[in-house]
């Protein structure tokens, strides 16, 4: 999301509040139209807006980020949480590229080249959003660092450039601050795109088993970040 007038980037990773910030920022900047956190994942910045605007992004607990995941995907809820960490990559193929299941041997590299290359996987070559945003649904597995370091806009590793990295689990706080950096009164945020299943913790739901193969895909999260499992 990029503001010229105020001078702002906001560098919208999945999973971490980006949607009820985008709706409050668009409502502050008096955008009447929808924030949509799918065109946003995937804006393509000239390198050089970075040294002139503030560039700011939010992170989260990369297990409750995940746990997140997990509830908001009905078809991913559907299955056991352990299931779906062991067989994430083949769940979201069947759901969304069951016509290509019996020709892809490996479906984490196939969704990884998808997320790098946007291409429909059919017509090689030709750009892929269909009706369900299919490749832009898949972000959703990259890392918060590997989202931030370009790989699905330009190119362009944007963490030397973030000037204030936020955390979810002191949102508001922190947009107070980010408001107070771009010359908007402090706002409360709306809660947008929420799941409301199982209303409890990641922590009281996931096994030693869990924990451990989610800090083994997210760790490059869990060491630039700081975060703890609880």
């Amino acid at each position: 999301m990029i503001n010229h007038k105020k001078k702002f980037i906001f560098l919208h990773i999945p999973k971490t509040g980006g949607v009820s910030i985008g709706q409050t920022l668009n409502q502050l900047s008096d955008v009447y139209t929808p924030y949509e956190g799918f065109n946003i994942h995937y804006d393509v910045f000239d390198k050089d807006l970075f040294k002139d605007y503030f560039v700011f992004t939010f992170v989260r607990n990369p297990w409750d980020r995940f746990y997140s995941l997990y509830k908001f995907k009905s078809f991913l809820f559907k299955h056991s949480l352990s299931y779906v960490i062991d067989n994430l990559e083949d769940l979201w193929m069947d759901f969304y590229y069951p016509q290509l299941k019996h020709k892809i041997q490996d479906s984490k590299e196939f969704l990884d080249s998808l997320r790098f290359n946007k291409i429909d996987p059919i017509e090689t070559g030709k750009p892929f959003f269909n009706l369900f945003n299919h490749m832009g649904e898949s972000i959703h597995l990259a890392s918060q660092v590997n989202f931030l370091k370009g790989h699905f806009s330009g190119n362009i590793d944007r963490i030397p450039h973030i000037d204030f990295i936020g955390r979810f689990e002191n949102l508001q706080q922190d947009f107070n601050f980010v408001c107070s950096k771009i010359g908007f009164p402090q706002t409360e945020l709306g809660h947008f795109n929420r799941s409301n299943k199982l209303n409890v913790k990641y922590y009281d739901v996931m096994t030693d088993k869990d924990k451990n193969a989610l800090q083994n895909r997210f760790n490059e999260d869990v060491e630039m970040f700081n975060y703890s499992f609880k």
